[in-house]
């Protein structure tokens, strides 16, 4: 049997934390007929925005998800 103490000390360690069950949007489908970077201009401040998200570090967020795989 493994205590606390026994895992500090270099014994069992818990099992990694299921991955969070999401449901991701699929950025690459494309609008017919046209895909979404010609819909926006190179300078649009969408882009701005979306660079910032998608740079944002979500792995505590994603760690407390109670919904996850298995």
């Amino acid at each position: 049997m493994s205590t606390h103490d026994d895992r500090a000390a270099g014994g069992d360690s818990p099992p990694p934390a299921p991955a969070p069950r999401l449901r991701l949007a699929d950025r690459e489908q494309l609008l017919p007929p046209l895909p979404r970077d010609d819909l926006l201009s190179d300078d649009h401040q969408a882009r701005l925005v979306w660079r910032f998200v998608a740079g944002i570090d979500r792995t505590d967020w994603y760690a407390r998800r109670r919904a996850v795989e298995g």
